[in-house]
């Protein structure tokens, strides 16, 4: 989807200006405006299921988008 040769962990930790390749309003959307929109990356969650110790890793993703979006995470229990 970005268009980047990087790893995942690389990707990871950060928001990505994203609009689709040959974006055009009327196709894709109501609103005439769009600019796109913001992506994280995290990972797959059946890769979470082969490697449970990068659940940490995937949490932090959610917690990250969470506070973007003015939410507050719940506690982590063990």
């Amino acid at each position: 989807m970005l268009a980047m040769s990087s790893s995942m962990a690389q990707l990871r930790g950060r928001f990505y200006d994203f609009k689709p390749a040959g974006f055009r309003p009327d196709a894709r959307s109501n609103n005439p405006d769009w600019q796109g929109c913001k992506l994280a990356v995290t990972y797959h969650p059946a890769f979470l299921l082969r490697d449970p110790r990068q659940k940490g890793e995937a949490w932090k993703d959610l917690q990250m988008v969470m506070k973007e979006l003015g939410m507050k995470a719940p506690k982590q229990t063990t």
